[in-house]
């Protein structure tokens, strides 16, 4: 395989990881990372953000797995990427807690998902103060 078919490869592999990670599990945990970093010149990708998400993963799978840690529950989770944009993690954070509130309403869930009891990230001050802001009204 030649060097830039690999790297096509792992570049769909790392953005069809990141930009929705979902497992069902009796409590849910929410994330919002960001894969990109943008300025007004410029995008990247966050290795920090990734590795955030890579531990969540690995927590989870390995609290899930031990039989003594939860021994009758099982934690899932619900990450999903807001690409460094303000707009979208707010529109994120809301369908998030939408679908928890819905849960239990007699409009019924749209998505069929488990509510969230908890959101994780992102890790930058200003936007968790928003999603704070946000999170406090709903």
């Amino acid at each position: 395989m030649s060097f830039s078919r690999y790297l096509v490869f792992i570049y769909f592999c790392v953005y069809a990881f990141v930009h929705a990670r979902y497992k069902n599990g009796d409590f849910m945990l929410g994330g919002l990372m960001s894969s990109s970093v943008c300025t007004e010149t410029q995008c990247g990708g966050s290795n920090e953000q990734f590795g955030v998400t890579q531990a969540i993963i690995f927590a989870v799978e390995k609290i899930n797995n031990d039989p003594y840690l939860l021994p009758i529950i099982s934690l899932g989770y619900d990450i999903r990427n807001y690409d460094g944009n303000i707009t979208k993690a707010g529109k994120i954070t809301y369908e998030l807690f939408e679908d928890t509130l819905c849960a239990s309403s007699a409009a019924g869930n749209k998505t069929k998902r488990k509510p969230i009891v908890a959101l994780i990230g992102p890790f930058d001050s200003p936007h968790s103060f928003v999603y704070w802001w946000n999170s406090s009204y709903v």
